[in-house]
Parts: structure tokens; C-alpha cells; sequence
């Protein structure tokens, strides 16, 4: 075998944190076949394995869930957890296959958390009724929750000290620290009090005796609580009438679990403080300060799942937005923890790596194609609004939803989207950003570039190809067919590499779908648990290479290499999204 020039991998395993693990055979050194994938966003590191000739009957220190690191040189170019050792006994001899997965699958998809950041519910599943006993006044009190919490007094006598009320809950071990609200309260010339109440504190948040209203209250709780109520009480012996004279009514309420304004980055690093597992450092976390309240997490749902949820938002100027982990080697005091990162997407006027259709370290075969097919250029955008009523947006409505440009080059191509209960806020930030992803033609990588050995840096220098990672662009410098005469630009979504033949395929697009997540508007429970799944897609009929099967169990769909989207954010894909997924991926493999 030629001596190796760029890659020449050596394998590393901790028993845990920092703590080496002693090679003492040489089973690792002796290693062979290393393959492994990065991906992106999540990740960066995918599947990973290699296998170690040795007698399958011998002990062995390597361990199930062991940190596996492979370096080219000083260089770490691959981190996971060891998942799985299959020992193996053939005829030309036995050994151990290690397969290991990266800790984006190992941490942020098997972790899990139900955490309610901000929380504009009002249904009656939320503010319970807070008690039944005679001491409340529930039974003499109408609770009217259209758009509002409004206690009306019916016309019955009220004792001083009775009150109607309604008990928010935080799950366990989390807090409400702030609340927000409006309210309007009318006592005529009656004796009533309108409380917000902290219950493990016994005090009052606020307390309103005298009527008025005022809009956009913000409190911040002394002590937080996992229990607030909103209270109505009665401060005299009355018989209100039964005209509705009288009531306290809280609306645009926003009950909080911290105090910080709940954006991308607040949830971020809130995560990284509530798992150990996570290196502590934030310098990886990018400030976003667009606003996603209200967030909260549809049960416990993965981390991967949040995270994922909150990018999807992008940034106040339509910016997509990513986030992954990097290897625990880029901390400033590794511990063996993978580095939580959160970031704008590359853009493409810029690159890392280059090549040319005729350089020797290229493996053919190249298929670029331009989609014209998938050209989206005046949206419209129909949601539901508080009140349940479908609310449309179109660009009659706002100019910025269709682009002139693309129209004129390409025709006018309307798309409707449907994207469930929102603001019209969110809805119009939603169509821009969609009209942003597809009011001009995409290039599409139909198969993965392939190149051997090494692979250009923009400042001609050549990388092994086992460092090239996902989220990096690479720019194909004599392919002019874009017009703009410098060449076409990928962002490369995924990466594959055999240390058998130092071959590495680069995988780019088309770009994963816009992700909206219907927990920033929750729907009521017994909504969430009736929702239909879309049909999930089975193997195609022959079941030709390409085309991976859904698995529920896994909790993934798969396309093609490189591809593939959790099954919770597939779940919460349009019907129009997971239609074009699957006409791609047939005109992909028909190719």
C-alpha cells in the first residue's frame, strides 16, 4: 500500500470525561476501515465506525457509550459515542465492529425536556379551576375565556373574604418568574378585588382595588413560584346584578420561566445550563434577539427538536438561522463535553474549499442540476387567528410577499401556505422568509461530489479531505453557468468519508425545509392528542438504493444520503413540503 500524504487517522476512546483509554494490545492502532459522516445543521457529527481485528473471546476495555474520537494528526475530525460492538467471527478471521454516533444523536436527540418559556394560554387544561372549597366562590362566578380571563359575579350574595379563581402550574421543577398582562376592572360602587396571587409565597404579585384598566403590565416575581392564580374577590357582603357591571378580566397574558426576553439565544443557553452534558461555554452561542414568545415545548421533547424549532424562526431580518455541536476539543477547558453552537447560515458569497471539474483529485462522476421547477414568487398565507377564524395574508396585503424580479424573469407562480394558528405578525415574517428561499432557481447536487485526498482551501492550499466538515461551502470555480463569473457556491449539508480509499462525498441540498413550530401557538390538549400524522412514506416499490424506509421507532425519515429530517419536525411539515421532498426524491433517483 502507497504511503499515505494528507489522512492518516488514529483512533482515541476516553472511559469517560478526559480519561484515556490505554490501547493495550494495540486493537486500536491496529484499526482498520474508519468511515464516518458529518451533517448540517445538527450534527456536526453523524455515524461513525471502524473495525478492530482481534479474538472476539478476549475482554475487552472498549465499552458501550464510550467517547470514540478519530484524529488525522493534531487535528479531530470525528467525535461520537460508541453505540454499538459487533463481534464477528468469518472465515478469514474475528474481530469487534465498532459503530459509533455523533453527539448530536447521542445527546440532543435522547435528551429531553418540557419547559413552557412563555406561555399565552388561557384555555381552561392551563388556569384550572383553583379549588372547590365553600371558601371560594367558584359556583357564584362565570370565567369567560374568549381571548381573555374575565371573572363575572352572577347576581347572588357574595360574603367578604369569598373569591373565584384560577391556578396556573409550572411543570416540575420549573417556576413562573414573570407575568405580563392587561387588565380592566370595573367595581362600580361595589367592594371587589382583582389579585394576581403567588401561592408557594402566599403574597400578592399585584393587587387592583380600584377600577380602571391599563395595558402592557410586566411583574417580575419576588419569589418565583410554581403556582400562581389569578384571584376575584369580594371585599364586602354584596349582591352584584346580573347585567355584567361587574367584573375583572386579565387579557394578553404571558406567564414566563424567566425573566430574560425568550429568544434564540435565552433558549439556548438555557439549555446549556440544564445539562451537564453540554460543555458550560456560551462564546458559541450568536446573539438573536428576535422574539419568539410565545415558546413552549409540546410535552418533553427532545433537545434536537427545540433547538431545531427555535433556528427555525431565523432572525428580526429574515435571516435562516442554525444550530449544531462542535467537538469538545474547541472549548477553552475541554472536558470531553461537545460545545453548543448557534449561528446565522453561511452565506454563499463566500467560501472555504474549492475545486475544478478537471482536477485529478475529483472522482466522477459531477451532476449539477438548476431546479425551475420549485419557483415560488407571490405567496399568499392563510392562518388562524385567537378567535379561530382563518385570516389570510397575500401581497395585495403586503408588497413584499411577491418579488418582481423573479416574476418578470420567471412568470408570476403563486403558493399558498398554510401554516395553522399564528399572529398576523408571524404570519407575514413567515411568508417573506419562504418567498426569501424560493423566488429564484436552486442548483441541486443530484449526487455527491466526490473527491480523493485532499481538497482546496479558497487560499489554495490543500486540506485532507477527513477534515472537510459539513457547514463549510466549497466552490466549484469554472462552473460559469451561473452568470455570475466566479463560479457556483454550495453550502455542503452533509459529508461521507472511507479512510479504505481517503475518499470523501459531499453532499449539498436542496435545503431543508422551513420548520414552524406549531408549539409557539399551542393548541388545547385534547386538540395536540387528536392532530393527524401525515402518512409516512415506505420504501418504494422494489426497494431500490437511495430511498431510506421511515421509522417511527428511530424517530427519523431519510432520503436519499446524507438527508434526513426528525420525525418530529417531519410530523410538522405541509402536506406541499413533504410532497416536494418526495418529488425530489423520485426525479433524484430516476436520474
Amino acid at each position: 500500500m502507497a504511503p499515505r500524504t494528507y489522512n492518516n487517522l488514529g483512533i482515541q476512546i476516553y472511559s469517560s470525561g478526559t480519561s484515556l483509554l490505554a490501547d493495550i494490545d494495540g486493537s486500536l492502532a491496529r484499526a482498520s476501515n474508519i468511515n464516518f459522516g458529518t451533517y448540517y445543521p445538527g450534527g456536526l457529527h453523524g455515524a461513525g465506525s471502524f473495525w478492530s481485528e482481534r479474538d472476539v473471546v478476549r475482554s475487552w476495555l472498549v465499552k458501550g457509550a464510550q467517547r470514540v474520537v478519530f484524529h488525522n494528526g493534531d487535528t479531530l475530525v470525528y467525535e461520537g459515542k460508541i453505540d454499538d460492538l459487533e463481534s464477528a467471527l468469518m472465515q478469514a478471521g474475528q474481530g469487534v465492529q465498532v459503530n459509533a454516533v455523533g453527539q448530536w444523536g447521542s445527546l440532543m436527540m435522547r435528551r429531553r425536556w418540557r419547559k413552557l418559556w412563555a406561555d399565552q394560554r388561557i384555555s381552561e387544561d392551563v388556569w384550572q379551576k383553583a379549588s372547590t372549597d365553600p371558601a371560594f366562590g367558584q359556583e357564584k362566578c362565570e370565567v369567560d375565556r374568549n381571548q381573555r380571563i374575565r371573572f363575572t359575579p352572577k347576581a347572588e350574595a357574595w360574603a367578604t373574604g369569598e373569591m373565584a379563581a384560577v391556578l396556573y402550574t409550572m411543570p416540575v421543577g420549573e417556576t413562573v418568574k414573570k407575568i405580563t398582562y392587561d387588565y380592566n376592572f370595573q367595581e362600580g360602587g361595589q367592594a371587589w378585588e382583582l389579585t394576581i396571587f403567588n401561592v408557594q409565597a402566599s403574597t400578592d404579585v399585584v393587587s387592583i382595588t380600584a377600577t380602571g384598566s391599563a395595558t402592557g403590565q410586566s411583574h417580575t416575581l419576588a419569589t418565583p413560584s410554581r403556582w400562581i392564580e389569578l384571584r376575584f374577590y369580594a371585599r364586602a357582603n354584596q349582591t352584584p346584578t346580573s347585567d355584567g357591571t361587574y367584573f375583572g378580566q386579565f387579557s394578553n397574558i404571558t406567564v414566563y420561566s424567566e425573566t430574560s426576553a425568550i429568544d434564540l439565544t435565552e433558549i439556548a443557553t438555557d439549555v446549556i445550563g440544564k445539562f451537564t452534558d453540554l460543555n458550560s461555554t456560551t462564546v458559541k452561542i450568536a446573539s438573536n434577539t428576535n422574539s419568539l414568545a410565545p415558546f413552549i415545548t409540546s410535552g418533553h421533547e427532545t433537545l434536537a427538536d427545540i433547538l431545531t424549532f427555535a433556528a427555525g424562526f431565523g432572525d428580526a431580518s429574515q435571516n435562516p438561522w442554525h444550530v449544531y455541536l462542535l467537538d469538545s476539543e474547541v472549548a477553552a477547558s475541554p472536558d470531553g463535553k461537545p460545545v453548543l453552537v448557534t449561528e446565522q447560515r453561511p452565506a454563499l458569497t463566500d467560501y472555504e474549499y474549492a475545486l475544478r471539474v478537471d482536477e485529478p483529485n475529483l472522482v466522477a462522476p459531477l451532476s449539477l442540476d438548476r431546479d425551475y421547477s420549485q419557483i415560488w414568487n407571490w405567496i399568499a398565507v392563510d392562518y388562524i387567528d385567537a378567535n379561530g377564524w382563518t385570516q389570510y395574508l397575500t401581497p395585495d396585503d403586503i408588497s413584499w410577499m411577491k418579488d418582481t424580479a423573479s416574476i418578470a424573469a420567471y412568470g408570476q407562480r403563486d403558493y399558498q401556505l398554510s401554516i395553522g394558528e399564528a399572529t398576523d405578525k408571524l404570519a407575514e415574517d413567515y411568508g417573506t422568509r419562504f418567498l426569501a428561499r424560493y423566488k429564484d432557481p436552486q442548483y441541486v447536487m443530484r449526487q455527491p461530489i466526490q473527491v480523493q485526498g485532499y481538497l482546496r482551501s479558497k487560499n489554495d492550499q490543500k486540506v485532507p479531505v477527513s477534515q472537510v466538515r459539513a457547514g463549510k461551502r466549497v466552490r466549484i470555480e469554472n462552473y460559469q453557468q451561473d452568470l455570475s463569473g466566479t463560479g457556483l457556491t454550495f453550502l455542503i449539508n452533509s459529508t461521507q468519508y472511507d479512510d479504505s480509499t481517503e475518499t470523501l462525498s459531499i453532499s449539498s441540498g436542496p435545503p431543508a425545509p422551513l420548520i414552524y413550530a406549531p408549539f409557539t401557538h399551542p393548541r388545547l390538549l385534547a386538540e395536540e392528542a387528536a392532530a393527524t400524522t401525515p402518512a409516512a412514506p415506505g420504501p418504494e416499490p422494489g426497494g431500490e438504493p437511495g430511498w431510506e424506509s421511515w421509522s417511527k421507532r428511530k424517530k427519523y425519515v431519510r432520503f436519499g444520503r446524507g438527508m434526513g429530517y426528525a420525525w418530529a419536525a417531519w410530523q410538522r411539515m405541509t402536506n406541499a413540503e413533504i410532497n416536494r421532498l418526495i418529488r425530489a426524491e423520485k426525479q433524484r433517483r430516476r436520474r
